[in-house]
């Protein structure tokens, strides 16, 4: 059968490239790897002392071998060779000696943070990896700055007589300036970075702490009740054996070798995997509860398998619901127990069905990726706008470079900036939407990835408004995913203008209900009523909370309505969820 040629998409022929292997034997290659076995400290001691041997050269010939004041650097009246030579000394070792100080700052960091009592130290140990280069960056700049002038001008060979007029050290000069437009780029982008981390470090915390901190709570609950499983089913559960039945139609010969050879490999895994961690110096138990937890996770299924398991082993023999005396076995405490115990019983009934256990345990691994998938979002939207400032920077470095090196040059550029003013509102929508998206993005921060949400405003197929789930958060824009599957794009200077409703974040949602009295009712038969109207309510409902009623001072009875007949009085009721909405009911009397 002959495939139909497709004119618009023509098949494209991939051409077979040789793969070059590696030759592991080559001298260099050898001794590469030679030096990787041994700490960055130790390395770079390594690559500074070859460099220093060969700059040596002209300090050893200036200063034994050649006359200086008659071979000086850069002309008549120039630098000596010898000092020219300490410089570029100076240049190659505090390159070196930088990055071997820096690269103790990541452990520095944590031993200051666990001195000072940090909650979370090793947080300062990635602040120390982030801004590592870039410090030693900033401190060789210094360097070389502040050594320049003492060694090149301050060291210069002197003028014979009747030969001033030939004097012209202006490269001194110039070198210097250069020097200074570099050490003003090292110095802004170290202070960029510090205020980039800084953004990172609050935004993360104050929008992802809690969040993170919740997540982490609900999964030791679920470790603490998977342990507590293991121990009441280990034997006669199906779930740590893995039996199947041997009378199925998939269980051939074949199969059975693929199996073995899976356990084969699975065991060639893990003893490969111990001896890794082995070399690191890490303890890692692929069979921890944690770690099974974690993998359990991962799926809806394997969630709902994990959520059966727990209630299976706490589940009575001649009972359908779990409750608390139940759950009061698996944990150490009563306030564990009950802090785990509220966590699953969504509906607020003192009872846990096999519906709830999987739900919530399916929300905890969906909320686990959902954080993970927000932080993965975020960190892009940081690095985006960590290029905007690099970028802001490196033209500041170019005005300040060309307005130090000439100045007829800076008054062009004067003159240049003048007419760019002038035509600033050509620019002025861009910069109005990157700075609405920032403020909407760092400072506002209405959702997170995952979040479902509601947005008012000209939205939706009526223009009215429409409900999404939050799939992507970048710099300029946001993607929406409507509950009908259709992807949605929307510019963040937009949402900033609008109100959104964080379906996530609304923890307990509040319906007020009327309760119609007939006019002139007695304060007290009103307040006798309220015990009966909110067991009514308990009974009835069991996503909410009974109502609470308004205070009325007894002096005096409720406002009478508009109408003749009757007057009403509200109560408010909270429901446990946004997910779970409360009916409006209402007594007569």
């Amino acid at each position: 059968m002959t495939e139909v040629e497709d004119t618009f998409n023509p098949p494209i022929l991939e051409e077979t490239k040789a793969i070059k292997k590696r030759d592991e034997n080559a001298a260099l290659y050898k001794f590469w790897a030679f030096l990787r076995k041994f700490p960055r400290f130790v390395r770079y001691l390594f690559y500074l002392f070859p460099g220093a041997t060969l700059l040596l050269i002209p300090i050893l010939l200036g200063h034994f071998a050649i006359d200086q004041n008659k071979h000086p650097i850069g002309g008549t009246g120039g630098t000596q060779l010898m000092w020219f030579g300490i410089w570029l000394e100076i240049v190659w070792g505090s390159l070196w000696v930088s990055r071997m100080l820096t690269s103790l700052m990541p452990n520095l960091f944590l031993v200051i943070a666990r001195a000072t009592g940090s909650i979370n130290a090793k947080k300062w140990k990635d602040i120390g990896k982030e801004m590592e280069l870039h410090t030693a960056v900033f401190l060789w700049m210094l360097a070389v700055l502040i050594s320049f002038k003492p060694c090149c001008d301050g060291h210069r060979v002197p003028v014979p007589d009747g030969q001033e007029q030939s004097v012209d050290v202006r490269w001194i000069d110039i070198v210097f300036k250069v020097i200074i437009a570099f050490f003003v780029l090292a110095a802004l982008n170290f202070v960029e970075k510090i205020g980039i981390q800084w953004i990172a470090t609050e935004f993360h915390e104050r929008t992802y702490a809690t969040r993170i901190e919740n997540n982490k709570g609900d999964i030791r609950q679920l470790v603490c009740l998977f342990e507590y499983a293991k121990d009441q089913l280990h034997e006669t559960d199906s779930f740590w054996h893995g039996s199947r039945d041997n009378t199925t139609v998939s269980s051939t010969p074949m199969r059975a070798i693929h199996e073995n050879a899976q356990k084969v490999l699975g065991k060639v895994g893990q003893v490969a995997g111990r001896v890794g961690n082995d070399l690191l110096g890490r303890k890692v138990d692929s069979n921890h509860p944690r770690k099974v937890v974690g993998e359990l996770l991962r799926t809806t299924s394997s969630c709902h398998t994990l959520a059966r398991l727990i209630y299976r082993s706490l589940v009575r023999p001649d009972q359908e619901m779990v409750y608390m005396e139940d759950v009061r076995k698996a944990f150490g405490t009563d306030e564990e127990a009950e802090a785990a115990f509220n966590v699953f019983d969504k509906d607020l009934n003192n009872d846990i069905s096999l519906d709830e256990f999987e739900a919530v345990t399916s929300e905890i691994g969906m909320e686990k990726k959902a954080i993970a998938a927000s932080l993965k979002d975020l960190d892009s939207v940081i690095k985006k706008l960590d290029k905007v400032f690099l970028f802001i920077i490196c033209i500041i470095t170019i005005i300040v470079f060309i307005s130090i090196i000439s100045g007829s040059a800076a008054a062009g550029l004067a003159s240049a900036g003048s007419s760019v003013l002038g035509l600033a509102w050509v620019l002025q929508a861009t910069a109005q939407e990157f700075l609405q998206s920032i403020i909407f993005v760092f400072v506002k921060h209405p959702f997170d990835v995952g979040d479902r949400v509601t947005i008012y405003g000209s939205t939706g197929a009526n223009m009215t408004g429409d409900d999404y789930y939050v799939t992507e958060i970048s710099l300029l824009y946001t993607e929406f995913k409507k509950l009908q599957g259709h992807v949605v794009q929307a510019p963040n200077s937009l949402l900033n203008t609008l109100f959104i409703l964080n379906q996530r974040r609304s923890n307990g949602l509040a319906d007020p209900i009327t309760l119609q009295m007939r006019f002139g009712t007695p304060p007290g038969r009103s307040t006798s009523s309220r015990p009966a109207c909110s067991s009514s309510w308990s009974r009835t409902s069991e996503s909410s909370s009974p109502p609470s009623w308004p205070s009325c001072p007894p002096s005096r009875t409720c406002d009478p309505p508009p109408g003749p007949s009757s007057s009403s009085t509200r109560a408010t009721t909270r429901t446990r969820s946004p997910a779970c909405s409360a009916t409006t009911s209402s007594w007569s009397s």
